[in-house]
């Protein structure tokens, strides 16, 4: 409830060492905790030793599969898929991998099949849409993106689950902010407020408003998020990181954007909670430090934080910052004199 993921895991490691028999204690640090961390490795550990302790355990599948993608070991979380099938062990979130790593290789026969396994999942009737959605936008096919971005906010509204309605909607907020369309971008958030507020949503909504110029609200909503979320991981150490970069940069002060960012640095590499949950929002702190290494006319630096979201597509997938990374670093290319490879 607190958000506070250290403090989450220090209690599951107390708890393991006083029931070392307990596979729940084992399996719960692979979920949120150490996935949305980026701790990927002892995610997996985790996982692996839950499944020898209870082969039947569908939640130790999901979250192997998902680390094991995250880590970039896509073809190891296919063969966790296949042993989640063989011992006809239904695991939630074991459809979404197999999903996200065809869309990872490029196979669209492979896409196809996940697509029509993740339809039969009751779970994954609004998120399969809202990924496809994202993807079009990732393509910048922005009208087709707009247009499948209803599909998972209108089944989400009438399953009553308004918050997840709001973060689907603060998606296209946050794509429409990134490809220039501030209107579009602030009309978005509003309505992404509106149908359901939390501590994702608030951040995609406040993160499109300050891309989108709207800085009064975003910064309402920053407040908003410091104030209710004190000991939050994601919140504090990168929804509120990225967000004070933003506000610096709108105040023409790249170097302090820089400095606000820097405490995110120790989770650079890690989905978020909003990205564990939503699949967009991740390594975003590392964008927001590359456009203040920009505006600082530094582009060898600016270069450097665009590649290294270039070199973890396992982690970004159908996210649309991935494709404006590339055109950042194409700017940043050029201004260090490489127009060729720009």
């Amino acid at each position: 409830m607190t958000g506070n993921l250290e403090r989450e895991l220090r209690t599951l490691d107390a708890w393991a060492q006083s029931y070392p028999r307990d596979t729940f204690a084992i399996s719960l640090p692979a979920g949120l905790a150490l996935s949305s961390t980026g701790q990927h490795e002892r995610a997996i550990a985790h996982a692996e030793k839950t499944i020898a302790m209870d082969p039947d355990s569908a939640p130790a599948y999901s979250n192997l599969a998902r680390n094991l993608l995250s880590a970039n070991r896509p073809d190891d979380a296919l063969l966790d898929i296949s042993r989640a099938t063989e011992r006809k062990v239904e695991a939630e979130g074991v459809p979404l991998i197999a999903y996200l790593v065809a869309f990872l290789k490029g196979d669209q026969e492979a896409l196809a099949r996940a697509r029509t396994a993740a339809g039969k999942r009751l779970e994954l009737e609004d998120f399969i849409p809202h990924l496809e959605a994202l993807a079009l936008a990732r393509e910048g096919r922005l009208q087709d993106a707009r247009r499948a971005s209803v599909v998972p906010v209108e089944i989400a509204q009438r399953a009553g689950r308004g918050e997840r309605a709001g973060l689907f909607e603060a998606a296209r907020a946050v794509w429409e902010a990134f490809y220039g369309n501030a209107a579009s971008a602030r009309q978005s958030a509003g309505q992404a407020i509106a149908r359901g507020r939390g501590r994702d949503v608030d951040y995609a909504a406040a993160f499109a408003l300050a891309l989108s110029g709207d800085l009064q609200r975003s910064r309402s909503l920053a407040e908003h998020l410091a104030r209710e979320y004190p000991e939050d991981t994601s919140v504090q150490f990168m929804y509120l990181p990225a967000l004070r970069a933003l506000f610096s940069l709108d105040d023409g002060n790249p170097a302090a954007a820089i400095e606000a960012v820097q405490i995110a640095s120790r989770h650079d590499l890690a989905l978020g909670r909003i990205g564990f949950v939503a699949r967009y929002g991740g390594l975003y702190p590392i964008y927001v430090r590359g456009l203040a290494f920009l505006a600082l006319r530094q582009p060898a630096q600016a270069a450097g934080e665009f590649q290294r979201i270039v070199e973890h597509p396992h982690i970004t997938l159908v996210d649309p910052m991935s494709a404006l990374a590339r055109l950042q670093l194409a700017r940043a290319l050029v201004l260090s004199g490489d127009r060729v490879k720009a």
